[in-house]
């Protein structure tokens, strides 16, 4: 039975010379040569957008000294639930390090705002990435959730570590 589990614990597959990963639990990643393309799921629950503007939530932590995230895309769903999110005129934007650091990339106000189930991808920027930073998420202004809200918004954050040495 134990190798049974292992077997299914980790995945890997070769396509067209590609090394494909999947684990049960954690990040997931695609190598190509000697870059490895990374995704992970982040669920941000009612409560931390709710305090966004004031507490950036981590999403993906500090890769360590001597290497950068590159972030490719980053693809969300706002799981409307009968009640929507009130932004004011904020953006739900991706920043290195911490709220005021680099703009990694940006969601609009009509998604942290929307009235219904919406998805949208942003792409990374063309940034400079500070050494051993993590990648968070903060709002512009002030967010709130109005009267009944429990909305989710779930992401999938595609990046790569790469060596500060390589820039």
């Amino acid at each position: 039975m134990r190798n049974l589990f292992i077997a299914l614990s980790i995945v890997t597959a070769v396509v067209c010379g590609v090394v494909f990963k999947a684990y049960a639990a954690g990040d997931v990643s695609i190598s190509l040569g000697d870059e490895v393309l990374k995704w992970k799921d982040v669920w941000l629950s009612t409560s931390e957008v709710d305090a966004l503007n004031g507490t950036a939530v981590e999403l993906i932590p500090a890769p360590g000294s001597g290497k950068y995230l590159d972030l490719v895309k980053m693809t969300c769903t706002n799981d409307f639930t009968g009640s929507h999110f009130e932004a004011g005129s904020g953006t739900l934007d991706i920043r290195y390090t911490n709220s005021s650091g680099s703009l990694a990339a940006q969601f609009p106000n009509v998604f942290v705002e929307a009235t219904s189930d919406n998805n949208f991808t942003a792409y990374g920027r063309d940034v400079m990435a500070a050494d051993n930073a993590a990648l968070v998420a903060h709002l512009s202004s002030d967010a709130t959730a109005t009267s009944g809200c429990t909305g989710i918004i779930k992401c999938r954050v595609y990046y790569r570590i790469l060596q500060v040495s390589d820039i």
